[in-house]
């Protein structure tokens, strides 16, 4: 009789119980779109405000900035103004236009997600340093800290439209 071959090991990282162990990340969890959202920094509720007729949330404590995703994209995009403001808003948050393209990740911070409470990954612009954000990988929210909106706004968001554009008018 033939030797019955051995049974191919386990792969335990495919293994929901045993990532349960380690994974504590709640990426199966997505808060209900009626749930408050907290401040990462603060845990103090968000508030809605109205910025450039997109909804963002702004904590009152810190002053930090909740952006969904496309959502910067979208001030930025504002920033042009006429028609091809509407081009680029159209795809803004699209693999084709997305603030992370100018990042360069330097970590996990202890910040939570306040739409999934993924960890937010702290995130350098590659041509400025000096200037962070912090992204969702899940659902691709960025959150500034107070002061931060108006640096990408002088600098970075004309690089990420710059991008878009030139490879818009090289399909034309």
């Amino acid at each position: 009789p033939r030797p019955m071959p051995a049974a191919a090991p386990r792969d335990r990282r495919a293994d929901p119980l045993f990532i349960s162990q380690f994974d504590t990340s709640p990426r199966h969890i997505m808060e209900p779109p009626d749930a408050p959202r907290l401040c990462p920094h603060c845990a103090v509720d968000l508030v809605e405000q109205d910025f450039n007729d997109i909804e963002i949330d702004a904590c009152p404590s810190c002053g930090g900035i909740w952006f969904d995703g496309g959502e910067l994209e979208q001030v930025a995009a504002d920033s042009l103004g006429g028609e091809l403001a509407r081009d680029v808003a159209a795809q803004a948050g699209s693999d084709k236009l997305k603030v992370a393209q100018l990042c360069r990740p330097v970590g996990k911070t202890k910040l939570r997600c306040p739409v999934c409470g993924d960890p937010l990954i702290n995130n350098v612009f590659i041509d400025d340093e000096g200037l962070a954000v912090d992204i969702c990988q899940l659902c691709d929210g960025v959150w500034l800290d107070k002061g931060e909106l108006a640096r990408f706004q002088r600098g970075q968001a004309r690089k990420l439209l710059g991008r878009l554009v030139g490879s818009s008018t090289r399909h034309r």
